[in-house]
This record gives C-alpha cells, sequence and structure tokens, in this order.
C-alpha cells in the first residue's frame, strides 16, 4: 500500500491500494484463521480486546475501510482510532448466548469452515464486497462453544495484506 493525501482534515487517512490489491485480490475472501483454547472465555476475552487495541492503535489502518478513491480503490482508516473503531472489528461472545457463534474442535474441520463462511460474522469479505459499505477489513471474534472451550477467530481482508503481513498482525495478538 502506498500512503496518500490525508482524507478530511486528518481525521482519516488515505492509503492508494497496489495494483494487485486492487485487482484479483478484491475478490479474495479474508486471510483467516481459527485457534481453539482451553480455559476461562471471559478473562481470556477480556485480555485479546486489551491486546487488541494496542494493536490497533499501533497499527491504525487496521480500522480501515475500503473506500473509491481518486484513481481506484484504497484503504480510509482513522489517524487515531477510537474504543469505538476498536468494538466494530472485535466480538466476544458467551457459550449462555443462545445465538452466539460456536465452534467445536472435534468438528470436522470442513464443517467448521462451512460454519464460518456461512455465518457472515466471522470472516471478512471479499475486497469488492467491502467498498463503500462501511464494513471492517478486519475481525476478531472470541467465540465461547462451552464453559472452559473457546475459539479465537482472527481475519483481515486479502486486498490489505498479503499472508506475511497477517501473521506479523496475528503474532502481535499473543
Amino acid at each position: 500500500m502506498a500512503r496518500v493525501e490525508p482524507a478530511d482534515a486528518q481525521a482519516h487517512v488515505n492509503i492508494e491500494l497496489l495494483k494487485d490489491e486492487q485487482g484479483g485480490l478484491m475478490y479474495e475472501t479474508g486471510i483467516t484463521t481459527i485457534s481453539f483454547f482451553k480455559g476461562d472465555f471471559k478473562p481470556a476475552a477480556d485480555a485479546l480486546r486489551t491486546q487488541f487495541a494496542s494493536v490497533v492503535d499501533a497499527n491504525p489502518w487496521l480500522a480501515g475501510r475500503l473506500v473509491k478513491v481518486r484513481g481506484g480503490t484504497g484503504l480510509r482508516h482513522p489517524a487515531a482510532p477510537s474504543a469505538a473503531d476498536v468494538d466494530a472489528m472485535f466480538t466476544a461472545t458467551d457459550a449462555a448466548d443462545a445465538a452466539a457463534f460456536k465452534l467445536t474442535p472435534s468438528e470436522p474441520y470442513p464443517e467448521i469452515c462451512s460454519k464460518m463462511y456461512r455465518s457472515n460474522k466471522v470472516i471478512v469479505a471479499d475486497g469488492s464486497t467491502l467498498v463503500d459499505q462501511s464494513l471492517p477489513t478486519t475481525l476478531l471474534t472470541v467465540a465461547e462453544s462451552a464453559p472452559g472451550d473457546f475459539a479465537v477467530i482472527f481475519s483481515i481482508s486479502h486486498a490489505t495484506v498479503d499472508g506475511h503481513t497477517y501473521y506479523d498482525i496475528f503474532k502481535m495478538l499473543q
């Protein structure tokens, strides 16, 4: 990504996407991983939310949205992401919530993937779907399936990151 002009009085910054990012990568769904854990869901979710806020503060482009800009598609992000910006990308649901997204490591892998894609909640959509829709390009979900069992699902638009950058950001959540 190449930096371009501030969008509106330094409240937001526009970054012009590279040619490949504006091309084929716009049609890829988000790069996504799921990790299963045993432990106390609530303190883990709170700690991840706090760490995620620190990661977004250090990488404000994670709070960006894909928009049409002069010359193509860009990523517009807040110059200083707020708690509300982080909250729009972070979800934590406990097992007691009947509507919560739940996965278990004992489910077959194809079923886990199908559930994640069908949910339309935990995987960032393809870039072409996100443009000018005010939808996040980054999602972090902590989903408890049963007391003591939870999953962490992390997804970022492939239009904004490659695999290397994805894992660099993912490691920052630890």
